[in-house]
């Protein structure tokens, strides 16, 4: 890849909210950055958009059509692709939510006070996280 041109997918996130207004918010908010977004509704759909567009990072909400369907995404995601990078945020988390977010993989996990450019700081991380282990695999 020449220096300094992007790869189709080092931008592409992958939102995942059931809650329309929500997601549409997160959305213009990456889309202003210059993320590329895909968005899904519920797990299933999200898994699903995971599985064939293979996006660089992944943003899912908490708690959708089940009070943990997030962490049962960051799971079943994790068996699809171990070196995924998933984000959960929720307005609804305790810390041992936050523990059990961890300890199955999650790379962050963040409160959803309000949808503001305070959730991009760690959505760029978790970028130059994958980017990096995208790098790493490839020198190898």
């Amino acid at each position: 890849m020449e220096k300094g041109k992007k790869n189709n997918n080092d931008s592409k996130i992958l939102v995942i909210d059931d809650q329309l207004t929500v997601l549409e918010s997160i959305v213009n908010l990456l889309k202003s950055s210059h993320y590329s977004c895909l968005t899904a509704h519920n797990k299933a759909e999200g898994l699903k958009v995971f599985r064939e567009k293979k996006p660089l990072v992944v943003l899912t909400d908490l708690k959708m059509e089940t009070p943990l369907a997030g962490i049962e995404f960051l799971e079943e995601a994790r068996q699809i692709n171990a070196d995924a990078v998933i984000l959960l945020y929720t307005a609804y988390g305790t810390v041992p939510v936050a523990v059990e977010a961890f300890k199955k993989g999650a790379f962050d996990f963040i409160q959803k006070v309000q949808i503001s450019h305070d959730i991009l700081l760690p959505i760029e991380r978790a970028f130059k996280y994958a980017r990096m282990q995208r790098e790493n695999e490839y020198l190898r």
